[in-house]
């Protein structure tokens, strides 16, 4: 299962890439996207992830790539690992991404000063919040930085093991593995659901 898969181009190279014929399905919010999808011949629906139905423990893996950042809140990202979590069957993997705060190529660190400098925890902002626009487009939009150490106790606050954290070049190095030692990149988490 693919979660916030567009058009499914992705899931669709991800799965060619890897040699195997696996099934897969997407869930997306654009209706748009959605329609482009099924043009292809791809299993897709539209929906939002906390509140679309899902069969539980069925599916082998789950994606959520360069999309769980935009979840507003802590208590919405806890709800969409927890949902995560019963839908995947026991030893199920879920592959997800999040921007790094502490990647000094990108906005994480400006936003972690300005969140201290302007207490903005006082106006309900959490720390790596930040609203941006795309260059040329009007629709501004949120997006959370994480920490490597928080991102991990989240998951695995949600009952997840995390079976490794990889660093991939997002803005310099992009799509290549970095080394645990740079700050940059983003951070590529696989969770696995315990087998008990």
């Amino acid at each position: 299962l693919h979660i916030a898969w567009g058009t499914g181009r992705r899931a669709t190279d991800i799965r060619d890439r890897s040699g195997l014929a696996y099934r897969m399905e997407g869930i997306d919010l654009s209706t748009g996207m959605v329609e482009t999808a099924k043009g292809r011949g791809l299993d897709a629906r539209i929906g939002h992830w906390n509140e679309v139905e899902v069969e539980s423990g069925v599916y082998d893996a789950i994606t959520f790539l360069y999309a769980f950042g935009h979840i507003p809140s802590l208590e919405e990202r806890k709800r969409s690992l927890s949902k995560v979590l019963g839908a995947l069957r026991p030893g199920g993997r879920f592959y997800f991404d999040v921007f790094n705060v502490e990647n000094p190529n990108e906005w994480g660190p400006e936003a972690v000063h300005l969140f201290e400098e302007l207490e903005l925890a006082n106006e309900g902002y959490e720390k790596g919040d930040l609203f941006y626009k795309r260059h040329g487009g009007d629709t501004v939009a949120l997006l959370h930085y994480c920490a490597q150490s928080g991102i991990m106790d989240l998951v695995k606050s949600c009952g997840f093991d995390v079976h490794a954290v990889h660093r991939i070049g997002y803005v310099e190095h992009s799509g290549m593995e970095l080394s645990q030692e740079e700050q940059s990149g983003n951070l590529l988490l696989v969770a696995e659901k315990p087998l008990n």
